[in-house]
Parts: structure tokens; sequence; C-alpha cells
């Protein structure tokens, strides 16, 4: 016998139907329900990622019972809630499937598939708001239905007025950088955030919008406004004993400040690769970031100008493992984002910080830096960045390509002083024996110095080796005279390379 699915969904068999729990995005109805009575769970799908109701199965014992035996009159009810007792009207699809009910005999069961509305918010005739969680229709209302707005877009967070400063609280240097940067010097502050519409006046006062409060109020005016730094040891979160959490760091303030802070703090964390690199007649030292800069960048910066920041209960933070980084931005993609089309599509949940942290070069105007951490990250030979979204938020994960490798300590980050130990002492041999009685062991101790940073300083030198720098001055001139070693470019800006064996002769 022929299994009875959906043709919409042919995960909905007539046993998931009738399975004992319903759950976030299925809910069964008795046809004796009142039309009007499924419109809460309605507006719940469509205010949340969307569902199907199945009319014609109890939905306390399960039993198969059908729609025909209530008429054609109530089922035509029940396909126009949607449109008589939902607005906006939902996007929806009815769909019946043709069953045997529990009397024996032939029957249907309505299925109303209500897709997912993600940018405005669905009430019912009476103006209330639900939403599904879990397998309940919860009503919202307080807190809850404001985050949902903001969730939404159908209220912004940014366009709200902060009631507890006023332009004199907002940070003096900040705005004067601000006014530099869009050639605004010789325009007062009031004017230039009011053409920006980071203020606003009622009744001849000017209020400041939460906009300017998040971007330049040095006071911690909202909770949720933190970007916390994570460093774990190893490649999981471990708990207990094996508690592996090795860095800890918060920025709050002035969002402006707090991005700039993050990002310089995580770029002391992020390691180097240091390698050999074979020419035809010579070798150079060139270093490659674990981590493309733009990439972990402009992922800090999108998860300060994407987030929802009207959720209290959370904030952004940036968990760096051996393996990877992940940068979490609380709330849902906005609007028509999705993880399958981010790369093209282009969408500001805060358009007024986004365009403030553009002008700051803080973050890509909408969605044009995704495309190059993708690019990015492709050129590098690492793994694409991957988008993940859950009911908390949305997370770039970027990855380093050490998966797998991490055991493997000729081949980790930390190998390379051996590796370059090792070429290093091959330019000791044959006829640069001369050069090794001459300064013994310092000149292994130099190269290594120069290998790690090619554009090292002889006062760099002289401070990591403990000796003068004249002393130092000495032994790098007559290396260079030895021919072991040659700059490169100007005194101030060039580098060093270390020669070959043929380069001696």
């Amino acid at each position: 016998m022929a299994t009875v699915a959906s043709k919409i969904n042919p995960a909905l068999t007539l046993e998931y139907l009738t399975q004992p729990s319903e759950n976030k995005y299925y809910d069964r109805k008795s046809a004796q329900i009142k039309p009007v009575d499924l419109a809460p769970l309605i507006c719940a799908f469509a205010n949340g990622e969307g569902g199907t109701v199945a009319i014609g199965i109890s939905d306390k014992s399960r039993r198969i019972e059908g729609i025909n035996s209530v008429g054609d009159a109530k089922i035509n009810d029940f396909l126009s809630v949607p449109m008589d007792f939902c607005h906006p009207t939902p996007e929806n699809t009815a769909e019946f499937l043709e069953v045997t009910n529990d009397s024996g005999k032939p029957d249907r069961i309505l299925l109303l598939h209500i897709k997912q509305t993600r940018n405005d918010i669905v009430r019912t005739s009476n103006e209330s708001v639900y939403l599904r969680v879990g397998d309940k229709t919860k009503e919202m209302k307080g807190d809850d239905l404001r985050n949902l707005e903001y969730s939404k877009g159908a209220r912004l967070f940014e366009d709200e007025i902060c009631f507890d400063i006023s332009v004199e609280d907002l940070d003096v240097d900040l705005l004067n950088e601000y006014k530099r940067r869009i050639g605004a010097e010789n325009i007062s502050t009031e004017k230039v955030l009011s053409a920006r519409e980071l203020t606003v006046v009622r009744d001849g006062k000017t209020y400041v919008k939460n906009s300017a409060a998040l971007l330049f109020c040095p006071r911690r005016l909202f909770p949720q406004n933190v970007i916390r730094f994570i460093r774990y040891d190893g490649t999981e979160k471990k708990y207990g004993d094996a508690f592996n959490l090795i860095k800890d760091r918060e920025w709050h303030g002035p969002l402006i400040a707090a991005v700039r802070s993050a990002q310089d703090f995580v770029a002391t964390q992020v390691k180097e690769y240091t390698r050999l690199m074979h020419g035809n007649h010579n070798a150079t030292f060139h270093t490659t970031p674990e981590y493309p800069e733009f990439t972990w960048k402009e992922g800090i910066a999108n998860a300060a100008a994407h987030r929802i920041w009207g959720l209290r209960g959370d904030y952004i933070r940036v968990a760096m493992f051996d393996d990877r980084i992940e940068i979490f931005s609380p709330g849902k993609f906005p609007n028509v984002i999705s993880v399958d089309n981010i790369k093209d599509t282009r969408f500001a949940r805060n358009p007024k910080i986004c365009e403030v942290l553009n002008d700051f070069e803080i973050v890509r105007r909408l969605n044009e830096g995704v495309g190059r951490i993708y690019r990015e990250m492709d050129e590098a030979g690492l793994p694409a960045p991957e988008f993940k979204e859950t009911d908390g938020g949305v997370t770039l994960i970027l990855r380093n390509g050490m998966k797998g490798e991490l055991d493997k300590e000729s081949q980790n980050i930390s190998s390379k002083e051996s590796t370059d130990s090792e070429e290093i002492r091959k330019k000791f041999g044959g006829n640069s024996e001369e050069t090794r009685k001459k300064f013994g062991g310092r000149a292994e101790e130099i190269l290594k110095l120069m290998s790690a940073d090619s554009s090292i300083s002889v006062k760099d030198i002289s401070g990591k080796l403990g000796v003068s720098s004249r002393t130092v001055e000495k032994w790098v001139r007559e290396l260079r005279e030895d021919k072991v070693i040659r700059h490169v470019g100007p005194t101030k800006g060039g580098y060093w390379e270390i020669l070959y064996e043929t380069d001696n002769k």
C-alpha cells in the first residue's frame, strides 16, 4: 500500500502526523475547532520559521477524524483563516490528504502549510501576536514582543530615542574624527548628527537616538553592548577539571572604539607561519598569517553592524580555538538574508549604524565585505567560511586548515623555528666554515631572528640578544661582507635575505 504523505513536504507522512509529539514546525487540530481559533497557531508559525497545521486529527487522542463530516462551508472557513483572521496575510498553501478515518471510511485531512514571514509581524484580528516556541504557541507581550519586532525589522532599535543622555554626553574626540572623515569639520556637531538622522527633535528639544548612543557614548547604557574575546586551548570547549579557557577579554563603551579594540587584540592572537622560500639564487623568508587579516576584522565589524541590538540577553563573542575562529552575532539573519544567499544578497538591519561604521572604514558598505571574506580565504588556500544560523544568532566560522594536523609538531605553527634553524645551519657548511668560527653560535641566533622577522632592526636584534647595538652592527656588517646575508631596499623599510652557498662563491 502506498504511503500517505504530503506532496509539498514528503516528510509529513500519516505516521508522522499521528506521532505522539508535536513540534516547532507541526501541530494538529480536530476538525471540530472553530476556524477563528486557528488564527493564533497560524500567526505563530508565520512569525517563527513556518510550519504546518493538520486539521482532521485529534490533538489529544491522535485519532484520524477527517474533515468531511464538518461540511464544505466549514472547510472553506478553515481555508480562509489566514486571510480573514491574520494580518498581513501570511503566505500559505492548502493541501488535502486522502485517508481512511477511524471509522474505516474514506476521508481527508487538510494541511495548511504556513510560510515564514521574515520582514513583518503577523497579528491576529484582535492585534495579538504569537510565536511558535517548541511545541507551544506563545503569546508575545512586553519585551518578548519588542524583541520579535526587532528581529523582524518591524521596529528599529537604532531609531528609538535614548532618554538617558544628551548630545553633550557623547565622546567629543570620536565626534570630531567623524566630522573630519565626512568632510564636515566646519559644521556644528548638532547639525551633523541631525543630518545623519542620529538625533531627533521633539517639541523643540533634541534627543539622541539609540544609534548615536551606541556609537559614540562612553557610558555603558545598554547591557548588551559588549564584545567579548575568548580563547581556548585546543579545538573544543571543555568544562570542569578539563576547563581550557586561557584568555578572556571584554570591551564596552562606544561601539566604534570597542570594535577597534577587539580587532587590535585579536591581531595579537593570530599566529603566523614563517617559511623559507627558495629562488634561483637566494632564499627569502615569507610570513603568512594564520587567517587573512580582512576576514576576521570584517567578521567582527559585521557582527556589530548587523546584530539585533534590541536583544538584551546576549552579546557579540569572538571565540578562538587552535583550528578556527568563531564570531557570534546575536539575532538571526536580517530580512531576506540566508545561509544560501549571504554572498550575493545585500540588506542592512541597522542602516544608520552601518553608515557610520562605513564612514570610519570599519565595515564595508552593506554586504560587500562578505564576498571578499570568501575570496581571501580561497586565495589563502584555506577552507571556505561557514555561516551557521540558530535561534540565538549567527556564527561565522573561519578555519585555519590545521584540523587533523595539530598533533603533528613538525607541521604545527610552533615547528617553524626548528625548521628554520635547520635551514639556517645549512648556511654554515662548506666555504662558510670561517664565518661559523668567527661568530660561533651568534650568527645562527641573528639569522633565526631575521628569519622570524625579515625587517627586524639592529636595535631589536641587540635587545633580543642582550648585547650592544655597536656589537650587533659589527656582526651584521661582517655577515654581509661574507655574503651570508644581504639587505634589500632602504635602511628603513627594507628587509634581510639569507643567501645560498652558490652566492658565496
